[in-house]
């Protein structure tokens, strides 16, 4: 009995040090990052604290999207990113911030340096501290 009680209390340890048994890692908590999903799951969002930059990306999307830069060799259309000031804007990326995040309910704003966030059952709204922002979702995509 004293042994599993070890095992367990090892694998505790193990994962709080590893950030397992954490809404964020220790790391991403420190560097000023923080993430949020809508109820549905499709839309997820990555703030960076840092670089005062929120990113957001509609995982399945029907959504007329604005037409792809030249200059993107890159996956295009899914993402939109937003500054602390000014327009949004697609993002040209080979990476992805897919992942396994909190949710925030539909009503709720979510808050995080000069973001707001409000998910509706038609989609999320995000604006800025210059009032510019987006409304996304599956089967749409707005800039203002």
């Amino acid at each position: 009995m004293k042994r599993l009680a070890l095992i367990a209390s090892l694998f505790i340890a193990l994962g709080a040090a590893f950030g397992t048994l954490s809404s964020a890692p220790a790391s991403a908590q420190q560097s000023g990052i923080d993430t949020f999903q809508t109820p549905s799951g499709n839309t997820q969002c990555l703030y960076d604290g840092s670089r005062k930059v929120l990113r957001c990306t509609v995982l399945n999307s029907t959504a007329k999207l604005t037409p792809k830069p030249a200059d993107c060799e890159l996956d295009w259309g899914s993402d939109v990113e937003l500054n602390a000031t000014g327009r949004p804007g697609g993002v040209c990326a080979g990476d992805t911030i897919a992942g396994q995040y909190r949710t925030v309910k539909y009503g709720v704003t979510w808050r995080r340096g000069p973001f707001s966030c409000t998910p509706a059952t038609t989609g999320l709204t995000c604006r800025n501290l210059s009032k510019h922002g987006f409304t996304i979702s599956k089967a749409k995509q707005r800039f203002f």
